[in-house]
């Protein structure tokens, strides 16, 4: 039995699970290493991708009736990133 390709959404979603996962390690690693500017730019780096695509993820919630902690997310996100 052969199995249907992976849907883009779910790669997608695992493709920003993966940039969000190594903008926070790589961040986690550069303040330990005492470079702070460094690392609140790598984790940025890391937050921005995921930030770009809520929006579209809480429209579509929202479309289903559905509402979720993805805008809790986004404003969390967006006032990290505004506030350092």
């Amino acid at each position: 039995m052969k199995l249907s390709p992976q849907p883009l959404h779910d790669r997608l979603d695992t493709a920003l699970l993966i940039i969000a996962l190594a903008g926070l390690a790589s961040g986690l690693a550069l303040m330990l290493a005492g470079q702070a500017q460094l690392a609140a730019l790598t984790c940025s780096a890391g937050a921005i991708p995921i930030l770009s695509t809520l929006p579209a993820e809480i429209v579509r919630s929202l479309a289903k009736g559905e509402v979720g902690l993805d805008i809790v997310a986004a404003l969390s996100m967006s006032f990290a990133l505004l506030f350092g």
